[in-house]
């Protein structure tokens, strides 16, 4: 009896001990894009470390990053805490890997809502934001052109994870809405309602820490003129602290 004991619990301490080697051999660094209800638009990135699993995602448009944090088995099930900026838990992420995919269900923390999540991996390179996007932006004389004399001021609010503007110069006084975009290269700033005046749409720059260049200008082939109170083809803003 005693051995047979003994051949039990040794035969189940190596599937245990099997189980989490197979568990320590998960390592991966991936990116994934895909929908939180079937209209949510995400991108989410994924480091996987022995089992453990930190990430983030954010959704299309908007300027910040959702933290993440969880698990994964041998058997390639996933579970994910979606975090707050002061690491409480504020909704869960619980699916599974199978091949390219992630198939699983978001669920808020006091369980009112729940939505499939169908994440497929992707070759697309996240760049990270900047760590402070809010804040004064005013031009830099020094890398604009000399001939701009604009007195041109974009403050940056946030208020409940929107981010808004309010742009000042000798022409204008707007407000509005913030759009946060990106790609494979680079972050993207754009702001709503705020038209150019001549043959261009919406005021738009490239984000990175702590500036904002905006192309005012464009060519012969593709004419026009977004802020013409300001003499200068790109318009360099940095900001104040």
């Amino acid at each position: 009896m005693t051995t047979k004991f003994l051949s039990i619990s040794i035969i189940l301490i190596t599937i245990m001990l099997f189980c989490q080697a197979q568990t320590q051999s998960i390592t991966f660094n991936k990116v994934y894009q895909g929908t939180i209800n079937g209209k949510l638009e995400i991108k989410l990135t994924l480091q996987a470390k022995s089992g453990q699993l930190d990430g983030v995602y954010f959704e299309d448009n908007q300027g910040y990053d959702i933290e993440l944090s969880g698990k994964i088995d041998q058997e390639n099930n996933i579970e994910l805490n979606e975090l707050d900026s002061n690491g409480v838990t504020m909704a869960k992420i619980k699916g599974k890997l199978i091949k390219d995919s992630i198939i699983g269900t978001w669920q808020s923390m006091n369980g009112d809502r729940a939505y499939p999540i169908v994440l497929k991996e992707t070759w697309f390179n996240i760049v990270s934001l900047p760590k402070t996007i809010a804040g004064k932006y005013v031009i830099n004389y020094d890398e604009t052109s000399e001939f701009c004399k604009c007195k041109l001021e974009i403050l940056i609010s946030k208020s409940k994870g929107t981010y808004y503007y309010h742009i000042t110069s000798e022409k204008r006084n707007k407000k509005g809405k913030v759009k946060i975009s990106r790609d494979s290269e680079a972050n993207y700033i754009s702001f709503e309602g705020l038209i150019g005046d001549e043959n261009a749409g919406e005021l738009s720059g490239d984000l990175s820490d702590d500036s904002i260049i905006i192309q005012n200008t464009g060519n012969s082939m593709n004419y026009y003129v977004r802020l013409s109170e300001c003499d200068a083809k790109y318009i360099y803003l940095k900001k104040v602290h």
